[in-house]
């Protein structure tokens, strides 16, 4: 593109006026394209992962507990 931090807050300001990434946002995806960077996506990291809530998930664990209202955690989670 060419454009400095500022030039590029601007554009962005312009284009997304409600959503527009911060200065500093816009400073870190600058140093991290000079670093070989090629995209603003979060990186992987070590640990546990994102939890994710799957309908399918959400209609066993609602039917084990009308099943057994008194069920532990523990098991739920071996069940899924």
């Amino acid at each position: 593109m060419g454009k400095n931090t500022v030039q590029t807050k601007a554009w962005l300001e312009k284009c997304y006026p409600d959503s527009a990434p911060s200065k500093t946002t816009i400073k870190r995806w600058f140093t991290n394209f000079k670093s070989g960077r090629t995209n603003t996506d979060d990186a992987e990291r070590p640990g546990r992962p994102n939890e994710v809530v799957i309908p399918e998930n959400v209609e066993k664990t609602l039917k084990i507990i009308m099943d057994n209202r008194k069920v532990k955690l523990q098991e739920i989670a071996d069940t899924l």
